[in-house]
């Protein structure tokens, strides 16, 4: 008895230190290591069954701002809350995992056209239309993310989660709250502020549209061509 009892703890033990090792402790969902080790066993399978993958790279809106007026207790909580939030938005065979501070990823395998990337994406964006009530605030936090689909813009996961970040980084550049579709190359014109009106604001909103629009199409153009 004495020995099935510390057999039992002890696998009791390893679990938990297993656990730790893959999840982040604030929120409890995965970390980097484990939406890695997943990206590794999803991007072999989606080449086999010649399927998209999507990676979402999103990152809160002001949120040292909240930290810095409300508090970092508050701040804990409101990641907890959005981590809740957001997992409420994935299927089943999802992933999405902390990688630090304000940052989340997500992996989405076994798509079978970039449209499904998109509705998720919209899900995921209006996710954050109504506030989290903390301690009796209700605090309205935004986010904004960028997407890179395979096999259109790479084919490993270095240059996927590379291409969703860089796409993060535009849809920060357009005025927050929006996301951004991978492209390696922009129209001139879109960049044009000129051309979108004399109110900054509006002007960062159409042209947000406006780039997630061309980028969508591109990928429509990409993965019809591709021949999968």
């Amino acid at each position: 008895v004495l020995i099935i009892s510390d057999i039992t703890e002890r696998q009791r033990y390893e679990h938990t230190i297993r656990h730790m090792a893959y999840h982040d402790f604030l929120t409890g969902l995965p970390n980097r290591l484990l939406i890695n080790d997943r990206m590794a066993i999803a991007l072999p399978q989606a080449k086999r069954t010649q399927t998209m993958l999507a990676i979402i790279y999103l990152d809160l809106d002001n949120f040292k701002q909240i930290n810095d007026t409300l508090g970092h207790i508050i701040g804990d909580r409101l990641l907890q809350e959005v981590a809740i939030r957001l997992q409420s938005q994935v299927r089943a065979g999802d992933t999405i995992a902390r990688i630090g501070g304000d940052e989340f990823m997500f992996l989405f395998p076994g798509l079978s056209q970039a449209r499904d990337a998109f509705q998720i994406a919209d899900k995921i964006l209006n996710s954050f239309s109504s506030p989290f009530n903390i301690e009796q605030k209700d605090i309205l936090v935004t986010a904004s993310f960028g997407i890179s689909l395979f096999p259109v813009h790479g084919q490993n996961a270095e240059t996927l989660v590379r291409n969703a970040d860089d796409s993060l980084y535009r849809a920060k550049k357009l005025g927050r709250n929006n996301y951004q579709v991978y492209a390696p190359a922009v129209p001139p014109l879109l960049l044009d502020r000129s051309n979108l009106g004399k109110d900054p604001q509006r002007s960062s909103d159409k042209e947000a549209v406006g780039l997630t629009s061309w980028r969508k199409a591109y990928v429509f153009d990409e993965w019809e061509t591709s021949g999968l």
